[in-house]
């Protein structure tokens, strides 16, 4: 979450990259948290970036220098 709120506060729209779909309130109630690890792991760990057919290099430029001085 930290690093998301970084990359948010310098304009990157970054996000979950995936959800751990057992945590749904629809499915937590048949799961419990650590029923599946891995999925876990991604959806603790996995970080979705911006990617569009808009994008010119300069913006992908400006996604990578942001992420690495956000993780410094």
């Amino acid at each position: 979450q930290a690093l998301l709120e970084k990359l948010r506060q310098q304009g990157i729209h970054a996000g979950i990259a995936t959800y751990a779909t057992h945590r749904l309130p629809a499915f937590s109630s048949s799961h419990a948290p650590h029923d599946f690890p891995v999925s876990n792991h991604l959806h603790e760990h996995a970080l979705a970036l911006p990617l569009h057919d808009k994008m010119g290099e300069a913006d992908v430029d400006r996604v990578v220098t942001c992420l690495e001085e956000s993780l410094s």
